[in-house]
C-alpha cells in the first residue's frame, strides 16, 4: 500500500485512521492461525469471548509482526520518531466491548510548557474481512482531543490486510451487544459460562468467528512512561501475573525495528487517574 499525507492527516484530526492493504494476506492468514491454535490450547475467557494481553510474552509465534517492514513503515510515516515499544499486546476472540479510551493517565489531553503532548499509538488487525453492514471497529472522531465520550460515529469494515490505527484517547469500540444481550450476560454469573453461551449464539446466528491483534508505540515522554505503568500493572493483574518482565526475544525484535523500549516504572509513581 502507499501511504499517504491525507493518511496522516487523518490520523492526527480525526484520531484514527484505516490502512487498507497494509499486510500482505499470506501474514494475515499466519496471524489468524497462531491466535486460533493458541485459543485452542488456552481458553482465555473474558467480556463473552476470548483475550490474551501480553500476547507477544505468550505467543512467540506472533512476535514477528513487531518488526514486519510495512508495520514499521507505517508507523514511521504516520506518527514519526522516536518511538518506544510500550509493552502491550493483545489478542482477541470473539469478544464484545463498548465505548471507552485507552487512555488512563490523570492528565492525558494536556500539554506541557515545552508543547510536548500525548502520543500513544495502537494499531488493530482483524484477521477476516468484515462486511458494510458488519463493522468491525467503531470511533467517535476527534474524540481523542477531549475526555468526554463525544463525536460523529465512524465505523471501519477492514478486509483480511488492512489495519486501523488510533490514538488511545479516541473514543472507541469493537462488536457491542444488543440490549437483550447484555441482561442476559448479567443473568450469566461465570466468565467461562459467558462465553460458551455467546459463542454458542454466535454459531447458531452463522456469524463468523472474528480475531484480531492490537499492540502499542509511543512517543518516549511522560505521558507514554504514565501509560505503560497502568497498562503493565492491568495486563499483570488479567494474568494473574505478579511481576512484568520484557522477553530478551522481544527486546532483541523491537530494538532491530529501530523501537526503543519505554522503561518499566510502578504505577504507584504517578498520580493515577481512572480510565475514561
Amino acid at each position: 500500500m502507499v501511504l499517504t499525507e491525507e493518511m496522516r492527516r487523518t490520523l492526527h484530526e480525526d484520531g484514527c485512521v484505516h490502512l487498507p492493504g497494509l499486510l500482505p494476506q499470506a501474514d494475515v492468514e499466519r496471524m489468524r492461525k497462531a491466535t486460533f491454535e493458541y485459543f485452542e490450547r488456552q481458553r482465555v475467557y473474558y467480556d463473552c469471548g476470548m483475550t490474551q494481553p501480553d500476547a507477544f510474552t505468550r505467543v512467540p509465534e506472533l512476535r514477528w509482526v513487531l518488526d514486519h517492514p510495512r508495520i514499521v513503515e507505517a508507523f514511521r510515516y504516520l506518527v514519526g520518531e522516536p518511538l518506544v515499544y510500550c509493552h502491550h499486546s493483545d489478542i482477541h476472540f470473539n469478544k464484545f466491548t463498548g465505548w471507552h479510551k485507552d487512555a488512563c493517565g490523570h492528565d492525558d489531553f494536556a500539554r506541557d510548557p515545552d508543547g510536548e503532548t500525548y502520543g500513544v499509538y495502537k494499531i488493530a488487525f482483524y484477521m477476516q474481512d468484515h462486511a458494510e453492514d458488519n463493522p468491525a471497529f467503531y470511533i467517535r472522531r476527534g474524540s481523542h482531543l477531549i475526555p468526554r465520550h463525544e463525536g460523529e460515529i465512524k465505523a471501519f469494515s477492514p478486509k483480511v490486510g488492512d489495519a486501523v490505527m488510533f490514538d488511545c484517547r479516541i473514543t472507541h469500540k469493537g462488536e457491542d451487544m444488543s440490549k437483550p444481550a447484555k441482561v442476559l450476560r448479567e443473568a450469566i454469573p461465570s466468565q467461562v459460562l459467558r462465553s460458551k453461551v455467546f459463542g454458542a449464539l454466535r454459531k447458531i446466528n452463522g456469524r463468523p468467528d472474528k480475531l484480531s491483534m492490537f499492540f502499542t508505540l509511543g512517543r518516549p515522554n511522560r505521558f507514554t512512561e504514565e501509560h505503560v505503568a497502568i497498562t503493565v500493572d492491568r495486563q499483570n493483574q488479567q494474568n494473574s501475573a505478579g511481576t512484568y518482565q520484557l522477553p530478551a526475544d522481544i527486546e532483541r525484535i523491537v530494538t532491530e525495528a529501530g523501537w526503543g523500549i519505554n522503561p518499566l516504572r510502578p504505577a504507584r509513581d504517578f498520580k493515577v487517574g481512572k480510565a475514561a
